[in-house]
This record gives C-alpha cells, structure tokens and sequence, in this order.
C-alpha cells in the first residue's frame, strides 16, 4: 500500500510541478564550527510548484507605517525520496548553477522532503 501511495504522489508531482535537476552537498566543519568543505551527498530531482515555490514569513504593517510593501519570499522545494536522507540545515543544494542554502527540511509522511532554501549570495 505504501508503494503505491508513493508511486501515486510521484505521478502527481511530474504532472502538476516544474522539475529540475539538483545537487545535495553536505557540508562539513571541523572541530570548531568552522567551514571545512563541501562533499557531494546526492544528485537528485527537485519539484517546484504554485503553492509551494514560494514562502513568504509572516510580516505585518500598518498602512500608515509605510507607502508600499515589499514581501520578501523564501523559494521551497520537494524532494521525493526512497530512502531516507540526512537532511541538515546549512546544506547546500545547487539548482542549475544557483546555490541555496538549506534552512530547514521538514519530512512528510515518509515520502518527500519540503525544503525551504535561502539563496547564497
């Protein structure tokens, strides 16, 4: 039943979500926290669709406060998986030359990750 719970959410997510071709790198400090390098963990496919593709945290102003608004908005990503991952914020996920950092993963039911990035600048 699992399996195919799982081959139907992949169906869905081919048919309602733009792909792209990613990379997983792992990164890794030494004794004191500080940047060693980075391992290539995965090459994987990643979903982006409407609802998720974008995040906006919650900002709230007065309309007196300011004359226009400028939300600024966390791009989210799927990760469907078969095996389970070791998923860390501070990941790094590169998405046709754009580097994200990975802030937090969140795991759904078993079957995918949503990964809310920050882009590295």
């Amino acid at each position: 039943m699992k399996k195919l719970s799982k081959m139907r959410i992949r169906r869905i997510l081919n048919s309602h979500c733009v792909t792209a071709n990613a990379q997983l790198f792992k990164v890794r400090t030494d004794s004191y926290g500080d940047f060693e390098k980075k391992e290539k963990y995965l090459d994987c496919t990643v979903y982006f669709s409407a609802l998720l593709h974008r995040y906006n945290p919650y900002i709230d102003f007065d309309a007196s406060d300011i004359s226009t608004v400028y939300k600024r908005h966390t791009p989210m990503a799927i990760l469907p998986y078969d095996e389970p991952l070791d998923i860390q914020s501070g990941d790094i996920l590169c998405i046709e030359n754009k580097t994200y950092i990975i802030s937090f993963s969140e795991d759904i039911k078993g079957y995918y990750y949503l990964l809310s990035l920050v882009a590295k600048e």
